[in-house]
């Protein structure tokens, strides 16, 4: 059996839906998956939280495994992948990056074009306010990006968009309660932390890119070599994980 280590997307999210959706479709293909869980006050695991913390968490897990395991980076676990590649000096890691946030600064703006497509028809005066907010944005996680952030909040469907097929979608987030629900506040605080350049760490020689025809959040890279995954936004793991088990033996043979 391979092993892997799923590294999930947020921040303040955690792995809990992952494991509970597509765990046993993995082991089932002779693939064993560990799912690694930010660290969050919520659970009692730490005091506070920051992507310093995180990563030592990811470092702990990572150095649990007798020989590396392959690392499967979702979203903004992606930041956390290169993160650990680069605290580690990891050679030849090898790491399957689905729809990866790269660039997280640019994936802000695609988040709030949402919002504001939405309140441009339902509400100008957030759609005004997020206008103005956005014209004052620095290359930076700042006041004025948390005070737009805050405003996308509001927009209590944007989840909606992530999705082509909303039966999975309730699946999924019927899992993200109590103790596993979204954290804000280490959302925040994990942003506010995290480094802007490890995109310098990205091996294309040991890595497989994923990207879905229907995520709306994540820009393609198309200076990086890829595949495309159809019928599934931003989680095609979950939406389409007989596809990404396919690709995954293929990428490990």
């Amino acid at each position: 059996m391979k092993n892997l280590l799923f590294i999930h997307g947020g921040p303040g999210l955690n792995s809990h839906a992952d494991e509970r959706m597509i765990e046993s479709k993995f082991r089932s293909n002779d693939l064993r998956i560990t799912f690694w869980n930010e660290p969050s006050e919520i659970r009692d695991e730490v005091k506070e939280v920051s992507f310093d913390i995180a990563i030592e968490s990811l470092v702990k897990e990572f150095q649990q495994f007798q020989n590396p395991p392959v690392l499967i980076a979702h979203s903004f676990g992606a930041q956390y992948a290169l993160a650990l590649i680069k605290k580690l000096g990891l050679k030849n890691q090898k790491v399957i990056y689905i729809c990866p946030d790269l660039e997280p600064l640019n994936t802000d703006l695609n988040i709030i074009k949402l919002a504001k497509d939405h309140f441009e028809r339902e509400d100008k005066d957030k759609y005004d306010q997020l206008q103005q907010l956005t014209q004052s944005f620095t290359r930076s996680f700042d006041e004025i990006r948390i005070q737009a952030l805050g405003i996308v909040g509001t927009y209590q469907e944007l989840f909606l968009n992530y999705w082509v097929n909303k039966d999975v979608m309730a699946a999924y987030y019927s899992f993200l309660t109590d103790e596993y629900s979204f954290n804000i506040n280490s959302y925040l605080a994990i942003r506010a932390s995290a480094p802007l350049e490890l995109i310098e760490n990205f091996d294309e020689k040991n890595s497989l890119v994923l990207y879905s025809i229907h995520d709306p959040i994540i820009n393609l890279n198309r200076n990086l070599d890829f595949k495309l995954i159809k019928e599934s936004g931003h989680y095609p793991h979950i939406e389409a994980p007989d596809q990404i088990i396919e690709i995954t033996k293929i990428f490990l043979s």
